[in-house]
């Protein structure tokens, strides 16, 4: 996992007309609760295809994995973008392999509060992006079923079926 305890505060794919100034219209990633300082891992193995920083993803770091993934019916190299950071731990050219320290999160660039944003994109071995899905979400995929194997928009619904097991549990000890 990117970030611990993982918190999804906005799924992939959910429609904002906000996103129109950057030429989409859908959640082109998943954005993952943080604090201020709070450390990013790497999701895989990679090599850091750039690091940056922009009006729109404020400081990032952009990893593309080393081998070829299958995923949506396509296999290919998967660029992963770590948006709005405080402050990046990696360089240009950089390999770093699953769970190494990418980034410290924030609320740097078109950002409401601190958080992780993590896009998934097909690209070439350059790094260049492959038009490939959906062009609603900037060519993005949801990564998150082959990740942590279930979709990003279902990480609301299993929290919301939690909280009312927790709620039955605290009727059933009160009574007893």
């Amino acid at each position: 996992m990117p970030v611990k305890p993982l918190g999804v505060n906005q799924a992939f794919g959910v429609y904002n007309p906000a996103y129109q100034q950057f030429g989409f219209t859908k959640h082109n990633g998943i954005d993952m609760w943080t604090w201020s300082g709070q450390p990013a891992y790497a999701m895989c193995d990679g090599y850091v295809l750039a690091v940056g920083e922009n009006s729109g993803a404020g400081k990032f770091v952009i990893i593309r994995t080393t081998e070829p993934v299958e995923a949506e019916g396509f296999t290919g190299l998967v660029a992963f973008h770590y948006l709005h950071a405080k402050e990046i731990k990696v360089k240009k050219g950089q390999m770093v392999k699953a769970g190494d320290l990418v980034m410290l999160c924030d609320n740097t660039g078109f950002s409401t509060g601190e958080h992780l944003h993590v896009s998934a994109y097909f690209v070439d071995v350059t790094g260049k992006k492959i038009k490939w899905g959906s062009e609603d979400s900037n060519y993005c995929f949801d990564f998150y079923p082959y990740w942590n194997r279930f979709y990003a928009e279902d990480a609301q619904k299993v929290l919301a079926i939690y909280h009312k097991i927790i709620a039955l549990l605290q009727t059933w000890l009160a009574k007893r």
